[in-house]
């Protein structure tokens, strides 16, 4: 809930609950590869699938690379909610448009109709790890899905959704950006947990 008022104004950026969860970031920085902090998820990944990282915080797509990998859930690895988020479900959302002016309008609807029928969305989500956007799939639609897929579909019908501010959904990509900035110079070590939590707070408000 105070992870939600932080965009509807009810929580404050410069407030002290920001100020310990920014302790708690800096902590969980120190166990990380900063090497891997200007990679995309698939180089951080990696150490993961070589045994030489415990874990990291990352995506359902992640199922994905895995499965990619040829290793499997339960036997090759694990997956659970980052501590203390139990109960809660991230959320973002792949988007497909139709671009006002788009040259052939016709053939995109005919995408659009494809991608969000039962079919499309089984085919697409069961390649990317994600979960479909329809949820009147049948128990044997579901029963094509992996074991995590399942999973997430039940925690998304159930739990509480929180939208994720690094995939632009929770703030206006110019907010999400400048957030981005704060805290990879926080990473690099430009900043201490007091100027990123005012950069993030002033990020916030424009």
């Amino acid at each position: 809930d105070a992870y939600n008022g932080l965009f509807a104004g009810k929580t404050d950026w410069g407030g002290a609950e920001v100020t310990k969860a920014l302790g708690h970031y800096k902590t969980i920085v120190g166990f990380t590869d900063s090497s891997l902090y200007t990679e995309d998820w698939e180089p951080a990944m990696k150490p993961i699938m070589d045994g030489k990282a415990a874990f990291n915080v990352m995506g359902d797509w992640a199922v994905a690379g895995f499965d990619a990998a040829g290793k499997k859930a339960g036997q090759d690895y694990v997956y659970f909610p980052v501590p203390g988020t139990d109960g809660v479900f991230d959320f973002l959302a792949d988007s497909f448009t139709l671009p006002d002016g788009a040259k052939h309008p016709g053939g995109a609807k005919n995408w659009l109709n494809t991608i969000s029928s039962k079919d499309g969305q089984i085919a697409f989500n069961t390649v990317k790890g994600s979960i479909p956007a329809r949820t009147d799939l049948t128990d044997e639609e579901k029963g094509k899905f992996s074991e995590y897929q399942r999973a997430a579909m039940e925690s998304f019908a159930k739990d509480k959704i929180v939208s994720s501010i690094a995939h632009g959904a929770a703030l206006p990509a110019k907010a999400t950006n400048a957030m981005n900035d704060a805290l990879t110079k926080f990473a690099q070590g430009a900043s201490d947990v007091t100027a990123l939590q005012a950069d993030l707070k002033a990020a916030a408000a424009s």
